[in-house]
């Protein structure tokens, strides 16, 4: 049986970017100083997990108990943010600094705890996305192949900052 072609975004490096701006966004909001009223584990360093959450294209913004919980992308789940604390009025400044994100997905409640709600990312900044899709689970990109493409665009990424 032969595997598929990957599909990927028509522009890696622009939905990598705004990605990255969403994370930056929630450090400007909380501080990783635990003493303060909102603050995040700061985990922008650590790569994605194809296991979950990958997109076709676009990017999901999953809220976790009133705080930014992680960033679905085309090459999976990047839990850029660790645990933290919030109050709900920060969760909304940071959706409105991002630009643009509308509900998509409801709060569900399992008995494993609170999942979303998720957001579609429409907008972050100047930076217009294009919509997101979710990934058929049928269809992920391998673990290796996902991890591969990412530090591929990271590292795309890593250069125009360092041109800029």
């Amino acid at each position: 049986m032969k595997d598929s072609p990957i599909v990927m975004p028509k522009d890696p490096l622009l939905i990598y970017t705004a990605a990255r701006k969403i994370a930056d966004i929630a450090f400007e909001l909380y501080s990783p100083d635990p003493k303060l009223d909102g603050w995040l584990d700061d985990r922008r360093d650590q790569g994605v997990n194809p296991y979950y959450n990958q997109t076709i294209d676009g990017l999901f913004i999953e809220q976790y108990y009133g705080i930014p919980g992680s960033i679905w992308t085309p090459w999976g789940k990047w839990g850029c943010w660790g645990s933290g604390t919030s109050r709900l009025d920060l969760m909304e400044d940071f959706l409105h600094r991002v630009g643009e994100a509308v509900e998509a997905i409801p709060v569900v409640n399992t008995r494993d705890g609170t999942l979303g709600p998720v957001f579609a990312v429409v907008r972050v900044g100047d930076i217009v996305l294009p919509k997101p899709e979710l990934r058929d689970r049928g269809s992920l990109i391998k673990y290796e192949e996902a991890k591969r493409l990412w530090a591929e665009v990271d590292q795309q990424f890593r250069e125009t900052q360092v041109e800029a």
